[in-house]
Formats: C-alpha cells, structure tokens, sequence
C-alpha cells in the first residue's frame, strides 16, 4: 500500500474543511429571501410661484405597501416650510402637496423617506425652485394679423381673451407660449346691427362673453352681450343676451363678468331711475335661459351715481339685478 506524505493529508483535510464551511454558510443563508426596504419612484423636480402649491405623485413599492409611512422634509423651511408639507393616499399611490411660503423666493431640496414596520426605508430627493410671481419675462398677446387688441382682457386657466374694435381673440397657453385660436367678429359670426362688438369680455371652462355695449338690436345703443362656447368643431355663437326692458343708449354690455352658471352685465348709461344712473345686472337662479331679469342700482340713483361701468363675481351674487343664469350642462 502506498504511503501518503503527512502534507498532503493536511492538505487534503484542509480543503475539505473549507468545502464544509461554504456549505454551511449556504445552507445558512439559503433559506428564503430577505425583506427588503420599500422604494420610491423618482420626483422630477418642481418649479411654482410664492404659496402656490404644487402636487406630486409618489409611488411606494413594498410586500406590504399599506404599513409603510411616507414622510417629507425641506432643506430650506424660509422657502419650503416644514408645515407646507402633507402626505396623503395609502397603500402604493400617495400624494405630496408642496405649498412654498408667501414671503421667501429661492430653492428648497424635499426629500420623501419611506419607512416600513420593520425601520428600513428609502429616500428620494427633488428641488423645488419658488419664483415672485409674474417674475418671468413677458409675452405680448399679438395677434397674428396684427390687430390693436387690449380694449378689454379677461383670464381663465389657460385661456385670455383680449378684444379691440369690432373684434375679439382667445389665446390658450401651450407650454409656455400663448397661441392665438379663434378670433371673434361680428361679421365672422353672422351678427348684425352690433356696434362696440368687444367693449368687454369674459372668460370661464370654454365660455367667453363679448360685450357690445352699442348694440342697436333692441333700441338704439341699447348694448347686447354675445356668448360663445369651445366645442369639438371649435367655437361657436350660442347666444345674444338682451336685457327685457332695453333702454335707448343704455349700454348694456359695457362690463361683464362670469362665474359659471352666473353672470353680471353692467349697464351704465341705463336711466330707468335717473338720467344715466346706470345699473348692473347680475343673476337670479332658476331660469332655463340667458335673460336679463332684475337690476342692481346704487342707494342714491342719480346721474352722479353711476354704476355699472365696471363688474367683478367672485361668488354667489347678492340679491337684486338682472340675473343671467347658465343652462344645463355648464353652457349659457
């Protein structure tokens, strides 16, 4: 029998010892996944103007999403205050409110930290860069051909609407630019006896009023409102608002104002009370149709005390004045 050197044998016991070893520390390690700590999506940073807030959507994913908290903080609190943080949702789709303060413009890092039951988490970072409002360079609303415009403006959303004489244009906000997508005249859309077509206009979810406070349709420049609405096929006429009564030289028409399904027109020049005391005329519900209803005047109705040149809604109206309540389906 052959003889086997002592190294060799150690060696060979070596090696074996070795194999074991790896082996136990597979068996060890072998016997199922580890849990891992929840993950976060990536948040494309933010950019908005002082307290005006911006949401993110934050998606978590984790064997137990429902468990796990998700917690924001700000790296700037004079920009991004602690308290202008506020996680909601549950499970794997939550929501992050950033509202900067009103006072401090410049940059604030957020990040989102994800916590489950076990305290593993995960992070994600964004920026958020707050601006003074109105701190970007300005666009002139131009018209292609270039009509003056800038008579009357209104603003909704993404909408502005300007109008200059006899005309009216909206312009929607793509990107960052105003582009010009419908012009209003009174020839275009088959008006007649319209005088002043543009001396005010107003604007909300695809409804535009124009004003032409020098309307003849009723009496002479008795004033008439017109109503134009954003359908598929693009914008179309869909009603003349006239007061009942209509005054000669009233000018109703000379300032709207619209908060859907409500309107206000003002009517300055209007003299059932006193030469030229004026009137404005708001809305009263109930009514299927566009049509004046009651005025709203001044305590003293003289022709000292005018109303009407100028209209504002910001709510509900108040009693009195003619009323212009929308139609079903948000269309007047």
């Amino acid at each position: 029998m052959a003889r086997t050197e002592p190294r060799t044998l150690r060696r060979a016991a070596h090696a074996a010892l070795v194999a074991a070893g790896a082996l136990a520390v597979v068996a060890c390690n072998g016997g199922g996944p580890t849990n891992q700590a929840p993950s976060l999506t990536a948040i494309a940073d933010q950019r908005t103007t002082l307290g005006e807030p911006v949401s993110v959507s934050v998606a978590v994913t984790d064997e137990e999403a429902a468990t796990v908290q998700v917690t924001a903080a700000s790296s700037n609190e004079q920009v991004v205050p602690l308290s202008g943080l506020a996680v909601t949702g549950a499970g794997a789709s939550r929501t992050l409110t950033v509202t900067p303060g009103s006072t401090t413009p410049g940059t604030a890092v957020v990040t989102v930290m994800a916590t489950d039951a076990g305290g593993r988490s995960s992070t994600r970072q964004f920026e958020v860069v707050v601006d003074h409002p109105f701190a970007g360079e300005p666009q002139l609303l131009t018209p292609q051909n270039g009509d003056p415009v800038g008579m009357a403006v209104a603003m909704h959303g993404d909408v502005a609407v300007t109008s200059g004489d006899e005309y009216a244009y909206v312009f929607e906000l793509v990107g960052d630019e105003w582009v010009e997508v419908e012009k209003f005249t009174s020839v275009v859309n088959g008006l007649s006896d319209v005088q002043d077509f543009g001396s005010a206009v107003a604007v909300e979810d695809g409804i535009v009023l124009v004003g032409a406070e020098a309307d003849s349709g009723a009496a002479r420049a008795a004033g008439a409102v017109y109503a134009f609405a954003a359908g598929a096929d693009g914008w179309r006429q869909t009603h003349r608002i006239a007061p009942d009564d209509p005054d000669e030289l009233g000018l109703f028409g000379a300032s709207v104002a619209l908060r859907l399904p409500f309107l206000v027109v003002g009517a300055y020049a209007d003299d059932d009370l006193a030469l030229g005391a004026g009137a404005a005329l708001p809305p009263r519900p109930g009514r299927p149709a566009p049509r004046a209803q009651r005025r709203t005047r001044g305590r003293r109705a003289s022709a000292r005390n005018i109303v009407g040149s100028k209209t504002n809604l910001r709510s509900r109206p108040g009693r009195g004045a003619y009323a212009h309540p929308g139609a079903e389906g948000g269309a007047l």
